[in-house]
Formats: C-alpha cells, structure tokens, sequence
C-alpha cells in the first residue's frame, strides 16, 4: 500500500512538472508571466490601473495589445522598460489572460522590477512566475493540505505545494503520510514479532498459540 501510495504521488508531481503555462489563467494571483513570443500574461483578482516593468535580457522595441490596449491604456516603452496607464481613470478588470505584447530585441529571460497599481493607485503586490511549470495549490476544499492559490509561502510542514490534493491523514495525523496501522493496531508497528503468536506476547510452542505441549 505503502508503494502505491509513493508511485502515485511521484506520477502526479511528474505530470504537473511537465505542464506548461498556456495562458494566463494558469497562473497563481499576482503573478506575471513572458513568453517566448513576447506575450506577457497576468493573473490578477484585483482591478489593474497601472502597469510598470522591466525586460530582463531585451529591449523592448514596441509595445501594444492585449488587454492594457482593449481597456484603453497608454503603452509606452523606453529600453528595457513598459510602462501603462490610462488618461481617464479606466482599469483592467479582474481576470486573467494576455496583459499586453512586446516587441523584443534580445532573448529575454523574464521579468523584473514590477510595479504595479490598483484602483486609486493602491499597490498590487505582483511578482513574475519563474519557470514555466504549473505550481498551484491544491484546489480541492476538502483535502487536507488546502490552500488558497499562491499562498504556499504559508504552507504548514506537512502541506503540499506542487499542486497534489492530498485528502487522507495517516495514523501519525500527518497530511498524506503513508504510516498505517499494524496487525496489532500500533501506528508504524512491526506488526506480531517473530516467534510470537499473537499482539499480546504469547509464544507458539507449536500446540496452539500459548499452550505447551507434553512434557
């Protein structure tokens, strides 16, 4: 059981490891992401009025797009800088999906230096989503290793931040521990020891658990 339970969870890391970020709902809240393409996707649960970053690794020759452009926002960038606001006070709602679109010089390693604002310019506290791999928290209310999404930072020992829901607690009361009750309901145990008959220490002598044979 043991071994099944440890396959299963090393199948489930392995899969959510190897999957990609497509767009930007895959992402964790506040988080930013750059493609290869030079797409710069965002998840955000609060409304967004000002964009401000840096490219790492390229200059940024133009930019425009995505939903900074369809809310209205002024782009502009200067080297390796974006920047994005609006005259008339208009924000990105909450949601996710492509930000805004560069055109880069460079091969770009990711993004840094991110401000970002809310309505009334109130800070939204954004960082950019290393990696391209999907790390969300588990999602499912009733396992107990539950997080709201981004939140791993304050994950308890025992919780799972690589997007596995774990529902069961072994006998230690550990979040999917794999420690299980012995043939003599001791949590781990080695069960009956060898050369005795059963949980209560009595020996075999070969006529029944306990009972000695003729002398």
């Amino acid at each position: 059981m043991k071994t099944i339970f440890k396959i299963l969870t090393i199948l489930s890391l392995f899969t959510i490891s190897f999957a990609q970020i497509e767009d930007g709902c895959d992402l964790p809240d506040f988080n930013l992401y750059l493609t290869e393409e030079g797409d710069v996707f965002y998840n955000s649960s609060a409304d967004i009025a000002g964009i401000q970053f840096n490219v790492d690794g390229a200059s940024v020759l133009a930019v425009g797009g995505g939903d900074a452009a369809a809310a209205g926002f002024t782009l502009s960038s200067g080297g390796n800088t974006v920047l994005g606001f609006s005259f008339t006070g208009s924000v990105i709602p909450a949601g996710c999906g492509t930000l805004l679109e560069l055109d880069l010089d460079g091969s770009a390693t990711g993004l840094s230096e991110i401000v970002m604002a809310g309505a009334g310019g109130a800070a939204l506290d954004f960082v950019y989503y290393e990696g391209g791999d999907i790390q969300l928290d588990c999602e499912d209310p009733s396992a107990c290793n539950f997080l709201e999404p981004g939140n791993c930072e304050y994950a308890e020992e025992n919780y799972d931040c690589d997007g596995n829901c774990i529902v069961a607690v072994d006998c230690n009361g550990d979040c999917g521990g794999d420690a299980e009750l012995d043939e003599c309901g001791v949590c781990d145990g080695d069960g009956i020891p060898a050369g005795y008959c059963d949980c209560d220490g009595n020996l075999d002598f070969g006529c029944g658990c306990g009972e000695e044979g003729a002398s």
